[in-house]
């Protein structure tokens, strides 16, 4: 199937985040937190699917929805094990060692590693390595023990939201009325985890 309906399936995580919360750690979730997670994959939907997409695989759906359930029980593990005490850049280590050899172990299994064609691939490789995988899982680590895993997820769909702004400004790609509906919906969903304190105590006031 699709590489937009696995990506919007994917990010379903935040579902099974809370899921995880409420029924092994009895976390209490807010009407505000269910919009913010309804808004948040609504969002990415727009972003990703649009009318080609027609392809379905049962296959493919399992697959996702098990990497779904895989980053989201990451995220509880963070959140509510002795990991939570370990440093952000050890953590990280420890997961990238595991993760390099898993990938070293279907790459012999399949076609191999490809090389790097030339000195710019091999640039983009490193900053790719750098920025949007080491940065982004440390500073992950370090969300998740200040404001928790199912927070942390919700906010974790401006991920898609920044794809395609990086496309639009970077790269000249055409901004459709489904990016602009997909993008109001996820920012309007990290908005609402902002402002959650303030409209829990509007609500109680009433």
């Amino acid at each position: 199937m699709s590489a937009r309906i696995a990506t919007t399936l994917h990010f379903t995580y935040p579902v099974f985040v809370t899921l995880l919360m409420v029924l092994f750690f009895r976390e209490k979730t807010s009407v505000t937190t269910n919009l913010a997670i309804l808004a948040a994959i609504g969002g990415v939907a727009s972003l990703s699917i649009d009318s080609s997409d027609t392809q379905i695989s049962l296959t493919g759906i399992l697959l996702v929805l098990l990497s779904a359930v895989g980053y989201a029980l990451y995220i509880v593990t963070v959140n509510k094990s002795r990991l939570r005490t370990m440093s952000g850049r050890k953590l990280t280590l420890y997961a990238f060692m595991v993760s390099a050899a898993l990938f070293l172990i279907k790459a012999g299994f399949h076609e191999g590693i490809q090389s790097l064609p030339d000195q710019a691939s091999l640039l983009n490789v490193l900053l790719l390595a750098i920025l949007p995988t080491v940065v982004s899982n440390i500073a992950l680590i370090q969300a998740v023990r200040y404001i928790g895993g199912t927070l942390t997820s919700i906010m974790g769909a401006m991920e898609p939201v920044t794809a395609v702004c990086v496309g639009v400004v970077m790269f000249n790609e055409p901004l459709t009325f489904n990016l602009i509906v997909g993008i109001l919906l996820i920012i309007g969903a990290v908005l609402l985890i902002i402002l959650s304190k303030t409209l829990a105590g509007l609500f109680k006031k009433r």
